[in-house]
Order: C-alpha cells, then structure tokens, then sequence
C-alpha cells in the first residue's frame, strides 16, 4: 500500500495533492496493485498465477511442523489421490537420483553448515574454520546436522522485519519526505521573496529613479548649452559685425580685381622683352624663340656691350 502523506503537506501542494488523489482512488488499490489488471484480463491471470506461486513458495519454505495435515483428511486423501502418479514415478526414479543426489549433498553439506552456523562463527577458533573440506565432510558424516530449525529462525526473523519494521521505516521515509517537501516548498518561497525584492523592491526602485534623475539632468544640461551656444552665436554675429564683415570681403573682392588687372600688365610687359609668363626662368627656352622685337634687339645689344667691357676689363687686369 502507498505510505500515508501528512495533510499538512498536501494542502500546501495542491499538484500533488491530485497526484496523490489520482493515484489512490483512480490507478491502484488499497494494497498498491494497479486497476490494469481488472482492464486486462492477461494481467488478471498472470496476477492470479501469481498468487498461487506464492502459496506453493510459503508451504515450501515452511517447514513440516508449521503445516497443520492432519486437520482436514478429506484433503489429504485429495491430494494423494492426486499425487499418486508422481510418487509412483519417483520411487521408480529413486535408485537412479539417490547416489547424484547424495553427492551433491555431501560436496555442499560443509558449505550449508557454514552458512547455517554463520552466527556463531566468532566463537569457533580460527584452527577449526581453516580445516579442510575432506575433514569438515567427515565431522559431518559423524554427527548429524540440524539446518531447519536455524533457517526457520532466520525466516521468522525476516518476515517479522517485513512486517513490522518496514512499515514503521516507510511511515518515517514519508515523514521525512514531507519534511524535505516542506522544506523545499519554504525555500522556494525565500527565493521568490529575494527575486521580487531585488526587481521590484525599494532598492531597485531607488536605483530606477536615480537612473531616471540622471538622464533629466543630462537632458537640461543639454539644453543650457544649446541655449549658451546660441547666446554665443547672436553675441559674435551682430548686425555692426555683419555689415562689417560685409565691407571686409567687398575691399578684398576689390583688391583681387586691382591685383589680376597688375597681373595681365605685368605678363604683357613681359611679352614685350620677349619673355614668356609660362618659362620666365627658362633662359635656353627664350634663346630658341623665334619671335623678334625692338626691346629683343635692346637688350641683346646691352648684353654685347657688357661682355665687351667685361673684356677690356679683364685684359686691363692682366697687363
């Protein structure tokens, strides 16, 4: 069966409270056994199969004092009646089972009572536990070994265990699930509180409200300098300054005009002793120019005459 669930924790959990609902009344049984079998009917047999198994499992591990025979005849006239073929073919079989099954009955009769024994091993001394097999067979073969009683013991302890222990262990697991479920269910509850604290409690709403005080004051910061800069503007460009600017490039568009009109003078100047605007440096250019004019003969006669007294010069210099 399911382990009971604390009321507390189903009314704080109401997910699995229609778990444990659905699972209760609508899937399993009272003894947790499913409804499918009902549904099913090879499920059913198979669930009916097994609970024959188990009866033939406890009257075989039960030992033949615990089986009440004699109380029903009737029965057991049944079941010899019913048995008669099988033990007519084991007696048959016998001769041939009884030396392989003696074999290996003695090969594990050592072994058995170790295990049987297993409890009271710590008062046997350790010379007696490292004897070998051969020996321990024949200690055997001398005195009679009582299994049954220690194994029903055994038995009787487990199933008391099962019984009694388990269930009390599966009350205290589920109690302590609840807990671990209370628990958990608290610390969720903390983390949503934390969350919604560190979103939308005070300190964020301070942390938004200083942020959003920062860009109103950066956005009129702006603004004044916007208005300086304009102030700036309208103090530099005043009307006095305007028409005065105004005056400075006409005299320079005026002088520009005087300075192109010295410009084409001086180039026709120039043309007249014969020197090109474009290669006035040029000496070996004018030299070739075959154009001829009376300020080219001038000045060639000019040069002649320098030379010449450049001469006389030079000869003076040497007498």
């Amino acid at each position: 069966m399911l382990p009971p669930c604390d009321p507390a924790i189903l009314e704080n959990n109401p997910q699995f409270k229609r778990l444990y609902q659905n699972l209760t009344t609508n899937l399993l049984n009272p003894d947790a056994s499913t409804h499918a079998n009902d549904a099913q009917p090879a499920r059913k047999a198979v669930f009916e199969y097994r609970d024959t198994i188990a009866i033939i499992s406890l009257y075989l591990d039960s030992s033949s004092n615990q089986l009440d025979l004699d109380g029903d005849d009737r029965d057991g006239t049944d079941a010899l009646s019913l048995l008669a073929p099988d033990i007519d073919k084991f007696y048959s079989d016998l001769p041939t089972l009884i030396k392989p099954f003696s074999n290996a009955i003695s090969s594990s009769l050592g072994d058995l009572r170790l295990i049987a024994n297993a409890g009271d091993a710590s008062n046997l001394p350790s010379a007696e536990l490292s004897r070998p097999r051969t020996r321990a067979r024949q200690s055997v073969m001398r005195a009679p070994v009582s299994l049954a009683p220690q194994l029903e013991d055994r038995l009787r302890k487990l199933r008391h265990k099962q019984l009694s222990e388990l269930p009390a262990a599966r009350t205290r697991m589920a109690a302590t699930a609840g807990k671990v479920l209370a628990t958990r269910a608290a610390v969720l509850e903390r983390t949503v509180v934390l969350l919604e604290r560190a979103k939308h409690g005070a300190l964020a709403r301070a942390t938004k409200a200083k942020a959003e005080h920062l860009a109103t004051v950066a956005r009129g910061v702006e603004g004044k300098l916007s208005v300086t800069k304009l102030d700036i503007c309208a103090t530099i460009h005043t009307p006095e300054t305007i028409a005065a600017l105004s005056r400075y490039r006409q005299h320079l568009q005026g002088t520009r005009e005087r300075l192109e009109e010295r410009k084409a003078s001086a180039l026709e100047e120039l043309e007249a002793y014969g020197v090109d605007h474009s290669g006035a440096n040029d000496r070996a250019g004018n030299r070739r120019r075959s154009a001829a004019g009376p300020m080219r003969d001038i000045t060639r006669q000019y040069g002649d005459l320098i030379r010449e007294i450049e001469d006389v010069r030079s000869e003076t210099e040497r007498l």
